[in-house]
């Protein structure tokens, strides 16, 4: 049987089955070396163990191209920072601590005249 059989008779309509793509979407073997990239990095985080399986002369064509993020790893890391701003203190609180007059005329909500150095010197 030809790959390309294969890919028509069985390969995309389990990709469609699972909801991976859409029947008039392109899908074909190629898309199997993009997941074993991203895989391998994903367990060894060394980009030449992918680099070598996918057999590429330029570790970046491998890193750029075939290997891709993990997204609930970015969401997670996304959720971390989120938690820390809103625990963080208002920018007004923040402000107010400062010495008065550093930041005068100094308007947060359009962020207009940001303050220099010299009139933090100026106010001490």
């Amino acid at each position: 049987m030809w790959g390309q059989t294969m890919n028509a008779d069985y390969l995309k309509p389990t990709a469609v089955a699972l909801g991976f793509v859409a029947k008039e979407e392109h899908f074909g073997w190629h898309r199997f070396r993009h997941s074993l990239s991203t895989w391998a990095d994903e367990e060894t985080g060394d980009i030449t163990i992918s680099q070598t399986l996918l057999r590429h002369a330029n570790p970046g064509i491998t890193g750029k191209v075939y290997t891709h993020g993990d997204d609930a790893k970015a969401l997670e890391v996304q959720e971390q920072i989120l938690k820390r701003m809103l625990a963080a203190k208002p920018a007004r609180e923040v402000i107010s601590g400062f010495p008065s007059g550093w930041a005068s005329g100094w308007d947060l909500t359009t962020n207009n005249q940001q303050p220099r150095a010299s009139d933090y010197a100026a106010s001490r």
